[in-house]
This record gives C-alpha cells, sequence and structure tokens, in this order.
C-alpha cells in the first residue's frame, strides 16, 4: 500500500488498567494518534493519570452513550486531523507491535472498506486449524470491530455506525453497510491478535448432553442479553440477505434454554432476553427502534 496516516480509537467503560495501558503500549508507536472515548468509566481517574504521552488524548462523555456513539466521536476526531485510515479496538485488545505495517504492507482492491487480522479469544485460547487451509487474505462479510482498519472515507459514505444499536452487533451492521455500497472487508489470517469476546461458560456434562461441548457459551449481563437479543434481530431486518430475521426470532428463542441451564440470576436474564426479542420484533414490522433496558 501507498503512503498512508492513521489514528487509532480505543472506546473505554470501567476498564481493567493493566490491559488498557498493554493496549495503548502496543499501538503507541504504529499510529499518528490514539484517541480513547470513554464511557462513563467509573475508574477514569486512576487510569488517566497513568497515560502520559501527546499522543494520546482522552474524551471523557461522562455516561455510557454506547460503542457506536463512542466510535463515531472518536472517528471525527481522526478526520479532524485529515487521517485517511483510523485503528478501532476495543479496551481489552492487545496487538502485536508490528500489526499496523504488517497489515498494511499488502495488496488490496481500490476499494477498501476494511482491513484486518485474525483474532484468538484468549479466554478460549484456541487456534483454529481451519485457517491454515484459508487464503492469506480473505474477503469475509462480517468482521468485529476490534482491530479493524477502517477506511475514514468508506466510514463517511455509509453513514458512520449506527448509534441506535448501542453495542453489539453495532460491528456486522458497519459491515453489511458497507458492503451494499460495494466496499470490500479483507482479514490477513496470518496477522493475528489477542481479544476477549466474553465470559465462556466452562466445559460440563450437562453441556455435553445437550451437544454443546463445542460452542461457545457465554455469560453476559442481563443489560447485554437485552442488547444481543434486539439487536441481531434488528440487523437481520436491516438485511434479509444475509440471513432470515424470522429465523433469528426463532434462534433467539431456542437460546433462552442456555439462561435456564447455566446463567445466574435467571429470572432477571429471561426477563430482558425476551424484552430485547419483543423490542427486536417491532422493529422488524414498525421500522422504529425500542429502548427498554430499564
Amino acid at each position: 500500500m501507498t503512503k498512508y496516516s492513521i489514528d487509532a480509537v480505543i472506546v473505554t467503560y470501567n476498564p481493567d488498567i493493566r490491559l488498557l495501558l498493554d493496549n495503548v503500549k502496543a499501538i503507541i508507536n504504529q499510529v499518528d494518534k490514539i484517541f480513547i472515548v470513554d464511557n462513563g468509566s467509573d475508574n477514569l481517574d486512576q487510569w488517566n493519570s497513568l497515560i502520559n504521552s501527546s499522543n494520546v488524548s482522552v474524551f471523557p462523555l461522562l455516561e455510557n452513550k454506547g460503542i457506536a456513539y463512542a466510535q463515531n466521536f472518536g472517528i471525527k476526531k481522526s478526520k479532524e486531523q485529515s487521517s485517511d485510515w483510523v485503528l478501532t479496538l476495543d479496551q481489552d485488545t492487545i496487538l502485536p507491535t508490528s500489526y499496523v505495517v504488517e497489515i498494511m504492507r499488502n495488496h488490496f482492491p481500490s476499494k477498501v472498506g476494511i482491513i484486518s487480522g485474525r483474532f484468538i479469544d484468549r479466554s478460549w485460547k484456541e487456534i483454529n486449524s481451519i485457517y491454515n487451509e484459508k487464503p492469506n487474505i480473505e474477503e469475509v462479510n462480517e468482521i468485529i470491530s476490534s482491530g479493524n482498519i477502517v477506511n475514514i472515507c468508506a466510514w463517511k459514505n455509509v453513514g458512520g455506525f449506527d448509534e441506535n444499536l448501542f453495542i453489539d452487533y453495532v460491528d456486522f451492521d458497519f459491515d453489511y453497510k458497507l458492503h451494499r455500497q460495494e466496499y470490500g472487508i479483507y482479514r490477513v489470517n496470518n496477522v493475528v491478535f489477542e481479544h476477549e469476546i466474553g465470559n465462556g461458560i466452562p466445559e460440563s456434562m450437562i453441556k455435553t448432553f445437550l451437544g454443546l461441548k463445542k460452542k461457545h457459551v457465554f455469560d453476559h449481563s442481563a443489560y447485554r442479553l437485552y442488547y444481543i437479543n434486539r439487536n441481531r434481530i434488528i440487523v437481520r431486518a436491516k438485511f434479509p440477505e444475509y440471513g432470515s430475521p424470522y429465523k433469528m426470532i426463532v434462534r433467539e428463542l431456542i437460546n433462552l434454554k442456555e439462561i435456564l441451564l447455566f446463567e445466574k440470576p435467571k429470572v432477571n436474564k429471561l426477563r430482558f432476553s425476551i424484552k430485547g426479542i419483543f423490542a427486536g420484533i417491532y422493529y422488524l414490522f414498525s421500522g422504529r427502534y425500542l429502548d427498554e433496558t430499564n
């Protein structure tokens, strides 16, 4: 790739301070500027004072406005610096110290929306051997946002991230918008980084009996379960070419059994999950967003 300018945007919310500092340390020499957008962390004063670099700017939003709003905020700051690309990161993602160079030295088609490496979830410590059979540069339909190098022009042209989604499926919604405008999303499979999707439920006899031994079952909060259930249906409703929203509704209803079997507190998580499913159905038939997390 020709000469480029690139910044990084890290979204924080009550981060593990050690992981956040490792995150910043890993990329400080790989990008021009780092913009940390904080969604109302209780521990902001503890870690903000530890980041001493003129290349790092912290923007406290004072309340949790969601990952989509925070990412858009950070990319707007980068755009003001006339950058071409922005590296989007979760607070706990640790990149190799040569990540950006290894990604950007490859050749991609001219209309690129996102370039990324391949992540390994540190909770599961798995490297799937299937990637050994894949090409080094692979075009994909969807990719998680952390570790992405985003074309700022493409981000602007598709309208950025959907702030109504707040959290969960924000990345896939953005991916699908890029595809609709014929931007490519490319994963460089031999560039690997660590990321954590969520707290996994350990293997057990129940998981094995139910045929879930090889399935990653995550223990999310009731708050997150609302958005996961709601947004998966909403995104399928917006982009049915990537899967039927009606099948997604059935899937979410079936997935309720995982709460009954594995998670606590069951009643509250079931309540929020079901509210999320109904909010997704509401969008499917009305085209309007509901937010009932209270």
